[in-house]
């Protein structure tokens, strides 16, 4: 068969990201690199829609706190002539002109999918959280096509589903080529709605070659060495004691500044220098130069053990309605790491415990191998799918 044009389903447009929009990059890489023509799907979903889903998943609680800390930090970012507008500024200038990087189609409207169907011979969804129940759609589950599809390293970033979630993934999945998702919690949560296999790859930005990253870093022009915090949730007090012990011992601290585009109280208390107009590419070169990373994210986690940074990872509030860090928890077991979980305070020997890569790149190597292995058998069962005339 010719080459084969796939059709990318993850979280793409107006993902201001920075995980979101490299695992998308990723995610072409990736399958491009298959000698495959692989693109991303551009698509609008109803705003509406999306805003009653948010809620039923946040609570009204949480959708609250989460409406106060955008409005905060759209109003702040919205003072006439203030640094946070003009960094601000920047940073989604930065973003926008990176999407462009990444192969996507014309953006479609939510219910204009066939017009995206007509493109691709196949399709597939992934990664990162786009089996999250926050912001489930028929979409993200490739619900508008009956062409050959199927997932890789989805995420659903949950401890545990409720019983018309299992049956909605039971429906939207019955027909797939084959089922991946990120966690090892998602294999579990889904070997007991599924009867097929349930495979755990790869994040794809762990599939990518280190130097295409390394080429695309932009590095900081900070002259003395720091620590970087990158953290997403809010300014727990294990973030207060990281910052407090990193300036015990003499290092700079650097903090990707609003990480989320919302506001998180205390963040500027937690650094020396907030860094807040970072792009995709500026968090690559922050990652990379760092000293020493502490991180609540998976993707800061990820690019940690990709440039080999000695790196510590801490919890989201697990009091959280969305408790996401199974994902936190799926990646160190997967490297061996889960000696790096900060629990209730920082350690003394925190910067003297190195990582031992080597062991670390044996598991690295063995999980890629698997992850390919997944990607061809869906491919050649495309193929197969072909032969037997599926369109």
């Amino acid at each position: 068969m010719d080459m084969l044009r796939i059709g990318i389903v993850t979280l793409f447009d107006d993902n201001y990201n920075y995980g979101g929009q490299l695992q998308a990059y990723a995610m072409c890489r990736l399958f491009g690199g298959l000698k495959q023509d692989a693109k991303v799907v551009s698509f609008h979903y109803d705003s509406g829609k999306y805003l009653v889903q948010r809620i039923k998943a946040l609570g009204v609680r949480g959708t609250w706190d989460s409406l106060k800390n955008k409005v905060i930090f759209r109003w702040r970012a919205g003072q006439r002539d203030s640094q946070l507008q003009k960094e601000y500024a920047v940073k989604i200038e930065k973003y926008q002109q990176f999407m462009k990087e990444i192969p996507h189609t014309e953006t479609f409207a939510g219910g204009d999918m066939q017009a995206a169907d007509k493109q691709f011979d196949c399709f597939v969804c992934g990664s990162d959280q786009v089996w999250n129940p926050g912001w489930w759609n028929d979409i993200y589950f490739l619900g508008f096509t009956e062409k050959p599809k199927f997932s890789y390293a989805a995420s659903i970033a949950r401890e545990s589903l409720k019983d018309r979630e299992r049956k909605y993934i039971k429906r939207m999945t019955k027909d797939y080529l084959g089922i991946a998702v990120r966690e090892s919690k998602a294999k579990e949560l889904l070997s007991n709605v599924t009867d097929q296999e349930v495979f755990v790859t790869l994040d794809p930005t762990l599939m990518v070659e280190k130097k295409v990253w390394e080429e695309l870093a932009v590095l900081p022009a900070i002259k003395e060495k720091y620590v970087l915090v990158y953290k997403i949730g809010s300014v727990t007090e294990i973030v207060k004691q990281v910052y407090n012990v990193c300036r015990q011992a003499g290092y700079l601290v650097v903090s990707v500044g609003y990480a989320k585009n919302t506001y998180r109280m205390g963040e500027e208390k937690i650094a020396d220098i907030m860094v807040s107009s970072a792009g995709p590419r500026e968090w690559i070169g922050l990652i990379k130069n760092a000293e020493f990373v502490f991180t609540d994210s998976f993707h800061g986690s990820v690019f940690s053990v990709i440039f080999h940074k000695n790196f510590w990872c801490f919890e989201k509030e697990k009091s959280s309605v969305t408790n996401e860090n199974s994902r936190l928890y799926s990646l160190l077991q997967s490297f061996d790491l889960t000696d790096r979980l900060l629990a209730e305070e920082v350690p003394a020997f925190v910067f003297d415990k190195k990582i031992n890569y080597a062991a670390v790149m044996e598991l690295y190597a063995a999980e890629k191998r698997a992850s390919f292995a997944y990607i061809n058998s869906c491919l050649e069962a495309v193929e197969r799918s072909a032969e037997c005339g599926y369109e």
